[in-house]
């Protein structure tokens, strides 16, 4: 997905990767995490720093892929890489060192002001659904 930076705000973490603790908001347009998030770019996604043990398959991270920020999920771990594909990709995968991951989401917030953790129980159930039905995933994707 393409990346936009809406706004920044400081927060007093502990030690991690990432711009020291900061958590930047991010405005996000594009296919490749639908149907997670909405196409039109109308939500924004908390990104932070993180440590990392959190770097688990089913975390959405924020990575340099080829010269630009990309935002994935991280689907598997090889050999200390991380694979990386966008919930709306049927097969196209990213290779990322961890070095290479800037952040990792934590929270959509919608138009509406309402915020969702993605990374809690439910979220990552959703996700392992939605992953479970790759084979289908083009024609759900092109009826939604």
């Amino acid at each position: 997905m393409a990346i936009e930076a809406d706004t920044t705000i400081s927060n007093n973490g502990e030690e991690s990767r990432g711009d020291n603790g900061a958590i930047t908001h991010y405005r996000l347009t594009g296919n490749s995490m639908c149907p997670y998030f909405r196409r039109d770019g109308s939500e924004n996604i908390a990104i932070s720093a993180y440590q990392p043990k959190e770097l688990t398959i089913g975390t959405i991270i924020l990575f340099v892929h080829q010269r630009k920020n990309v935002f994935h999920r991280i689907i598997k771990k090889e050999n200390g890489i991380l694979i990386a594909q966008g919930d709306g990709n049927c097969v196209q995968t990213e290779e990322v060192k961890p070095d290479d991951v800037l952040g990792i989401a934590r929270t959509i917030i919608y138009p509406d002001g309402r915020q969702k953790p993605v990374n809690n129980f439910k979220s990552r159930t959703y996700w392992r659904i939605w992953y479970l039905l790759r084979p289908f995933r083009k024609y759900l994707l092109y009826i939604s």
